[in-house]
């Protein structure tokens, strides 16, 4: 879906499966934090981040994180 997405103008080109990774643990924990008190609030931080993720002509200024990381990181090594 991803490379769908690029193809067709849709997200960054530079957009990474592992940027979408880490974007969802973002989320959650946007959802683990604020459920309490703004149950709500995900709906506006994935907003921002889904408006991040349009296409743009400059390039991210840094790199994603690799798969091989991404994968220390759920290991939790």
């Amino acid at each position: 879906m991803l490379e769908d997405a690029k193809r067709h103008g849709r997200v960054r080109a530079d957009l990474t499966s592992t940027d979408l990774t880490v974007i969802m643990w973002s989320i959650r924990g946007v959802i683990e934090t604020t459920r309490g008190v703004a149950p709500e609030a995900w709906r506006r931080h994935l907003g921002i981040v889904l408006a991040g993720m349009r296409p743009a002509e400059q390039p991210l200024a840094h790199r994603p994180l690799s798969r091989p990381q991404v994968d220390k990181i759920i290991a939790g090594d």
